[in-house]
Parts: C-alpha cells; sequence; structure tokens
C-alpha cells in the first residue's frame, strides 16, 4: 500500500501539467470496474437502509413511549385487577393484565407464576420494539470492509491499466485511485451514522424496558394484594 501511495505522489510531482478530473458521483461509478460498481450500489443500500430503519424505529419509540406514559396514568386508577379500565389494544398495561388474570387461574405458586408472567411479556415487548435494530450493528460492522474490498479492487485494475498502458501520468493514475478511495468514503459514509444510530437505539431501549418494568412491577404488586384479598 506504502509502495503504491510512493508511485502515485511520484506521479504528481513529475508530471505537473494540469488535468482536469470529473470528480462528480456519476463519473466515478461509471468509470470504475465492474466490481467497484457492485460495491458502490451496495453501500448506498446500507446507508438507505440505515436511515430507513432510522425512520421507523423513532416513529415507533416515540409511539410506545406515549402508550407506556398513557399506561403509566391508566394504572393509578386501577384499584382492583380485574377493574375495566378501557385500555385499548395497542396498551403494555393491558397485555400485562391480560396475562397476569390468566395466571391467577391457577392457585399453585401463585407468586412466582405472577412474576414470571410480568417478566416474560416485559421481555415480549421490548424484544419487538428491538426488532431491524440489530441490522445497524451488521451494517456498521460490515460497511467499512466492503469499501475498503473495493478500494482494493479499484487499485489493482487501476495499476494493471497503468501496466497496459506503459505510461504513470497523473492522467492515467489519478482517477483509477480516485475511484477507487470514493469506495472507502462511501463504506464510512454508510457505516459511521449505522453505528451511532444502532447505539442511540439501544440505549433507548434499555431506558424504555426500565421505564416497563417498573410497570410491570407495580402491575405485579397489585395483582399480589388483589389475590391475597380474594383469598382471606
Amino acid at each position: 500500500m506504502i509502495r503504491i501511495w510512493i508511485i502515485f505522489f511520484t506521479a504528481i510531482l513529475a508530471f505537473g501539467d494540469e488535468v482536469k478530473i470529473d470528480m462528480s458521483f456519476n463519473a466515478l461509478f461509471n468509470n470504475a470496474h465492474i466490481v467497484v460498481k457492485g460495491v458502490i450500489v451496495l453501500l448506498v443500500l446500507f446507508s438507505i437502509a440505515s436511515w430507513t430503519i432510522f425512520f421507523v424505529k423513532i416513529t415507533q419509540f416515540k409511539k410506545a413511549f406515549g402508550v407506556l406514559k398513557h399506561d403509566t396514568q391508566s394504572l393509578k386508577e386501577l384499584k382492583d385487577i380485574n377493574d375495566n379500565l378501557g385500555l385499548s389494544d395497542e396498551s403494555f398495561l393491558s397485555k400485562i393484565l391480560t396475562d397476569v388474570k390468566d395466571e391467577l387461574v391457577s392457585c399453585a405458586n401463585t407468586n412466582e407464576r405472577l412474576r414470571n408472567a410480568v417478566d416474560i411479556r416485559v421481555m415480549q415487548i421490548s424484544n419487538d420494539l428491538r426488532e431491524k435494530i440489530t441490522i445497524l450493528a451488521s451494517i456498521g460492522s460490515s460497511a467499512p470492509f466492503i469499501g475498503l474490498f473495493g478500494t482494493v479492487w479499484g487499485i489493482m485494475n487501476s495499476f494493471i491499466g497503468i501496466a497496459s498502458a506503459n505510461n504513470a501520468s497523473l492522467a492515467v493514475v489519478a482517477p483509477g485511485i480516485a475511484e477507487a478511495l470514493f469506495a472507502t468514503a462511501l463504506g464510512l459514509a454508510a457505516a459511521i451514522p449505522a453505528v451511532l444510530l444502532y447505539n442511540y437505539f439501544v440505549r433507548l431501549n434499555a431506558k424504555f424496558k426500565d421505564e416497563l418494568c417498573v410497570l410491570g412491577l407495580k402491575v405485579y404488586l397489585k395483582a399480589l394484594r388483589s389475590n391475597n384479598d380474594a383469598n382471606k
């Protein structure tokens, strides 16, 4: 790799003639080798996927936190586990209460069964909200290496062209190097946002799960209280 850069800069110093090179996206893509084109297309798709996931997940999290806030207020009105609060099907509280009521039908190991029912439901809700977030991690970890592969391939192809032309002038070297480095730039452009968005959603999901666990614990305590009162 060092030898490549030595040749590149030597060509620049040795040939002072000005060479106009089109550095636009279309020019770099159209002049690239077919393999590098495939890498560029894949990285562009990765970038589109990352931002699509971002807008979808941020909408889902915003809605989930809104439902959770409403459920927290509704729980304050719950006096008995069998009270009808008129909750919607999207309500997390409604789902937890349904599982708790199902477990109360059995009297064996009620406390443990109730706790397990609440924990399982909280985990299911949290996992559903976490869905597709791991795709961002995959993009963030693989995109730089895919871009690097495109760069290596582009540089190899560029030097094959130099050997065929028997000419190491800037006009011959620069376009190939530019196309190759463009793949690395795209790889980083796809990876950096994906990693940042993944970390953001992981923290957001952890915050949501903590608040949902608090809601589940309150439901569990109310269910125990209702069950104890019923057994007196």
